[in-house]
């Protein structure tokens, strides 16, 4: 990585600062509760065509007819992606099947740099959708993060959406981790009492109906660990998001 990028990193980490996870994160993502319609009703299931598809993932509604999401989960579904709405992920509200799928020109699969992208849909999903960030996250910011990974480590992924509270994380918590996977588009963030868990690549972080970022992957191996995670860091990528959607 280069010198001026970990000068970047270091300065972005000190204005960032780990914090819990307010009380009220239910037991029941890992460490969550399930999500009623307003707490997130711009999260959307991504899975592929096959009845049921072995991979799986969320992505964000920004607009009626675009999804934003992790550029690895279309790579691993093909380019060819359903997306439901609603709480049940066995019984949306909503199906749609993906006109076009746009990848991030610089997303790099070796190191995941740039992994972000969107879904374009022949028809408008009714669900409401998520507003972009005018504004970079900010020190100890809190994130609704929702999604339909396993609620128990190796367990299938839920039925009904999760939800639960994240917080910024300093960089210097993931610094004996693959820094590779570091850059100015993501974000560090974790919690006390709540995981992100297999199946919860994608999942919207928000706040007041604003999508910060997405889950984009667990830095350990167990849902039960510690460790924190990554995100995507949409503020980065606002211009590219305006001019594709």
């Amino acid at each position: 990585m280069k010198t001026s990028t970990m000068k970047a990193l270091a300065a972005v980490g000190a204005a960032l600062t780990m914090a819990l996870a307010p009380a009220g994160s239910a037991s029941a993502i890992t460490g969550g509760r399930a999500a009623t319609v307003q707490d997130a009703p711009f999260t959307v299931f991504i899975t592929g065509p096959l009845p049921p598809h072995p991979y799986q993932c969320a992505g964000t509604l920004i607009n009626s007819t675009t999804v934003l999401t992790a550029a690895h989960c279309l790579e691993y579904l093909k380019g060819d992606v359903i997306v439901s709405s609603g709480l049940s992920r066995t019984s949306p509200d909503q199906t749609v099947r993906s006109e076009n799928i746009i990848v991030h020109p610089d997303y790099n699969r070796d190191d995941g740099e740039n992994d972000i992208g969107l879904i374009k849909l022949p028809s408008a999903m009714k669900a409401q959708p998520a507003a972009l960030p005018t504004v970079d996250v900010d020190n100890g910011l809190v994130l609704a993060t929702t999604g339909w990974g396993s609620t128990v480590p190796g367990g299938p992924p839920s039925d009904a959406l999760q939800i639960a509270n994240f917080q910024t994380v300093n960089y210097s918590r993931c610094g004996n981790l693959d820094f590779e996977f570091f850059g100015l588009g993501v974000f560090c963030f974790g919690s006390d009492t709540a995981r992100v868990c297999r199946g919860d690549d994608g999942d919207p972080m928000a706040q007041n109906g604003v999508v910060h970022g997405f889950v984009r992957r667990r830095l350990s191996g167990s849902c039960t660990e510690g460790a924190p995670a990554l995100a995507t860091r949409v503020f980065h990528y606002v211009a590219w998001i305006k001019a594709n959607s």
